[in-house]
C-alpha cells in the first residue's frame, strides 16, 4: 500500500527549483504525524477512563464480592458433605450400637428366666420335692424358658450369629441338669451354683459384646450401661460367696472372705460409676431404689458376712440372704433394660436428624447465594460511590500518621521516654528523688575569645559537629543527655532510668573517656590547626527531677550535686577529667580505674571537697561492653 503522502512528496516539482527530501526527513515527519495521532488517542482514552473509572471500579467490586461469595458457599458445601459422609459413618456405628444393646437386652430377659427358674428349683429341693410346688411351679417355669429360649430369644434381631450359639448351648445344659435335680441327686446350694455360674458366663458375653464397639455419641450412657452389667456379674458372683457363709456357718478360709469383701466392694464402685457417667442412669437408680431399704439391708447383710464371725446354719437367713440380692438382681436388670431402651431412642432421633440434614444444607446454600447476589448489587453501589471518599480518608491518615510519627520520635528526643510516654498518655509527671546518680558537666576551654575572633555561623557549624561527636558516643552507654547551654553539655547517668550497684558511675567515666579521646581527632572544617580542649567535671549524689514549665518543658535536674559537678568543672583542666570524692569511691568499689589524687578544694556554699582526676582505664583489666541506653 502506497503512502499518498510519499507521493506528494516524492514527485513535488517547479520550473525553477527541484526540492529534495532526504530519506530521513520523510521519515522523521511520518514519525512526528503518528506520535502526535497515538498521543491524541492516549489522552482520549485517558480522559475516558477517568470519567468511566467509578463505575468500572463499582464492576470490579461487584464482581470480587460475588467470586468471594461464591468461594465461600461452596467451600462451605464442600464441608457441608465431608460432615455428612462423616456422620453416616457415625450413624453406622450407632446403629450397631443400637443392634448390640438390643441383642444384649434379650440376652438378659434370658437371665431373668433362668434366675427365676433357679430360685423355684432351689424352693422345690428345699420343701422336700414336693409333688404339688413341682406341677404348680416347676413345671411351668421350665416351659416359660423353653419357650422363650426356642421361639422368642434373638428370633426377632438381625445379625445375631454371635450371641446364637449361646442359647442353644444354654438349653443343652438345662436338659442335661433338670433330671439330675428331679431324681434328687442335686443339693440346693448346687443347683443355685449351676444357675448363677451360667447367668455369670451370659454376662460376661454380654459385656464383652457391647464393649467391641466403637462408641462416638452417647458414650456416656454406653459406659454407664456396661457399668450396670458389671454390677450385676458382681451381684451374681457375691450370691454365690454368701451361699457359702450360710451354708457353713462362716467362709471356708480367708480367700473366700476376702473374695466376698472385693466382690461387694466392685458391686458399689459400679453402681457409683454408673450413675456418674449418666444423668439418666443415676435417675432410673434414684427411681428403683428411693421408696425402699434393699441397699441398706443389703449392706448391713454385706458388713456382717465381712467380719467372718462363726455362727450355726441358718437357712431362714440364707434364704432372706437370696430374696434381697435376688431383688436387687432384677431392679439393675430393670435399669438397664430402660437405659438400652433410652439408647436406642437417642441414636433412632440422630439418625433421622442426620437424613435431613444434607437437604437443608443445600437448601441453606441457595438461599444464602441468593441473598449474597442482591447484597453484592448493594454494596458494589456503595462502594461506587464510597470509592472516593475512602481514598481521601486514607490519604489524610497516612498523613496524621506520619505526622504524629515525626512529633513521637520528636518528643523523645526532647525528653526521656518513660516522661515522654505519661505525657502522650495525658498523665502528671510527678518529680522523683534519687539517692546516687552521677552527673557529667563539660565546656570548651577558650569558647569566649573562640565567639570573638568566629562568625557566629560558625560558631554554630562547630558546635554542631561538636555535639554531633557527643550525641554518637553518649548513645553507647546508659546516659541521658539533659542539656546544651553554649559551650556547656550536661549529662546525668541513673535517671531517670535507675542503675543497679552504682554503675551509673562507670556509664559516665566511660563516656567520658570516650569524648576525650574523640577531641584528639576532631577537626573544623575552618581552622583545620586549631585542637579543641574540653574541661570535664564528674559527681556523684543525690538529686531530684521532674518536668518543669508548661511552655517548652524540659526533664531538669535540682539539687547541691548539680552545682558541684559544675564547681568541678569549672575548677578542671583542659583535657582532663575532674571527679569529686564521692565519684572516686564508686570508681574504686566497680574498680577498673586509675584515678590520681589532685587536692582538697574549698568550694564557695559547699565546703572542702577531696578531688581526682580520671586518668583512664587499668590495662590489666578487659574492657567491658556497656549497656546502651533504654
Amino acid at each position: 500500500m502506497r503512502i499518498p503522502l510519499l507521493d506528494r512528496l516524492l514527485n513535488r516539482r517547479s520550473s525553477s527549483t527541484v526540492h529534495i527530501f532526504r530519506a530521513t526527513q520523510i521519515t522523521d515527519c511520518i514519525q512526528n504525524k503518528m506520535n502526535n495521532s497515538m498521543e491524541s488517542g492516549e489522552g482520549d482514552q485517558e480522559d475516558y477512563y477517568h470519567e468511566k473509572k467509578p463505575r468500572y471500579q463499582s464492576r470490579v467490586d461487584f464482581c470480587l464480592i460475588i467470586s468471594i461469595l461464591v468461594v465461600l458457599c461452596g467451600t462451605m458445601m464442600i464441608f457441608s458433605l465431608i460432615n455428612y459422609f462423616k456422620l453416616s459413618s457415625i450413624v453406622g456405628k450407632e446403629n450397631m450400637i443400637s443392634d448390640r444393646l438390643q441383642i444384649v437386652t434379650e440376652c438378659l430377659k434370658m437371665n431373668q428366666q433362668l434366675l427365676e427358674e433357679r430360685d423355684v428349683s432351689s424352693y422345690y429341693v428345699n420343701n422336700n420335692y414336693s409333688i404339688s410346688f413341682y406341677q404348680d411351679k416347676v413345671i411351668p417355669v421350665r416351659h416359660s424358658t423353653d419357650r422363650y429360649l426356642t421361639y422368642l430369644y434373638l428370633n426377632s434381631l438381625q445379625n445375631n450369629s454371635a450371641l446364637i450359639i449361646d442359647k442353644y448351648r444354654v438349653r443343652q445344659l438345662l436338659v442335661q441338669y433338670r433330671p439330675l435335680i428331679d431324681s434328687a441327686n442335686r443339693s440346693s446350694s448346687q443347683i443355685f451354683q449351676f444357675y448363677t455360674n451360667l447367668i455369670t458366663q451370659n454376662h460376661k458375653i454380654a459385656v464383652n459384646y457391647i464393649q467391641q464397639v466403637d462408641v462416638v455419641h452417647f458414650w456416656h450412657d454406653v459406659a454407664s450401661f456396661v457399668f450396670v452389667l458389671r454390677g450385676m456379674e458382681s451381684l451374681e458372683a457375691e450370691q454365690i460367696t454368701g451361699s457359702l457363709y450360710f451354708e457353713n456357718g462362716q467362709f471356708p478360709d480367708k480367700y473366700h472372705q476376702l473374695a466376698f469383701v472385693s466382690q461387694a466392694s466392685e458391686k458399689q464402685l459400679f453402681a457409683h460409676q454408673a450413675m456418674k457417667h449418666s444423668v439418666t442412669c443415676a435417675y432410673l437408680y434414684k427411681q428403683e431404689f428411693c421408696n425402699t431399704t434393699l441397699i441398706e439391708d443389703i449392706e448391713e447383710i454385706e458388713s456382717f458376712l465381712g467380719s467372718n464371725q462363726p455362727m450355726l446354719p441358718d437357712p431362714k437367713r440364707h434364704l432372706y440372704w437370696l430374696n434381697l440380692t435376688t431383688t436387687y438382681n432384677q431392679k439393675l436388670y430393670i435399669i438397664a433394660q430402660k437405659l438400652g431402651q433410652s439408647i436406642i431412642t437417642s441414636n433412632s432421633l440422630s439418625e433421622i436428624l442426620h437424613y435431613h440434614q444434607l437437604p437443608l444444607s443445600v437448601a441453606t446454600m441457595i438461599i444464602v447465594l441468593t441473598a449474597a447476589l442482591f447484597l453484592g448489587l448493594a454494596v458494589g453501589r456503595f462502594l461506587c460511590s464510597s470509592y472516593a471518599t475512602i481514598k481521601a480518608t486514607v490519604s489524610q491518615t497516612e498523613i496524621i500518621e506520619m505526622e504524629k510519627e515525626t512529633t513521637d520520635r520528636l518528643l523523645d528526643q526532647l525528653l526521656p521516654p518513660t516522661v515522654a510516654q505519661q505525657l502522650k498518655q495525658c498523665k502528671t509527671v510527678r518529680a522523683e528523688t534519687f539517692d546516687d546518680v552521677t552527673i557529667y558537666c563539660s565546656d570548651i576551654c577558650g569558647f569566649t575569645n573562640i565567639c570573638h575572633s568566629w562568625r557566629p555561623i560558625q560558631v554554630v557549624y562547630m558546635l554542631n559537629g561538636l555535639y554531633t561527636l557527643f550525641d554518637r558516643i553518649i548513645d553507647r552507654y546508659s546516659v541521658y543527655k539533659l542539656e546544651t547551654i553554649g559551650d556547656a553539655y550536661i549529662a546525668v547517668s541513673g535517671a531517670p532510668k535507675q542503675l543497679q550497684h552504682r554503675r551509673h558511675a562507670r556509664e559516665i567515666a566511660c563516656m567520658a573517656l570516650d569524648i576525650v579521646e574523640g577531641m584528639k581527632v576532631l577537626r573544623i572544617p575552618n581552622m583545620p590547626d586549631l585542637q579543641l580542649c574540653m574541661r570535664i567535671g564528674i559527681h556523684t549524689g543525690p538529686c531530684a527531677a521532674g518536668v518543669v514549665g508548661l511552655k517548652m518543658p524540659r526533664y531538669c535536674l535540682f539539687g547541691d550535686t548539680v552545682n558541684l559537678a559544675s564547681k568541678i568543672e569549672s575548677t578542671g583542666k583542659a583535657s582532663q577529667i575532674h571527679v569529686s570524692h564521692t565519684t572516686y569511691e564508686a570508681l574504686e568499689e566497680i574498680g577498673g580505674y586509675e584515678m590520681v589524687f589532685d587536692e582538697v578544694k574549698c568550694l564557695l556554699g559547699l565546703g572542702n571537697i577531696p578531688t581526682y582526676w580520671l586518668i583512664g582505664k587499668k590495662k590489666t583489666q578487659p574492657l567491658r561492653a556497656t549497656a546502651s541506653m533504654n
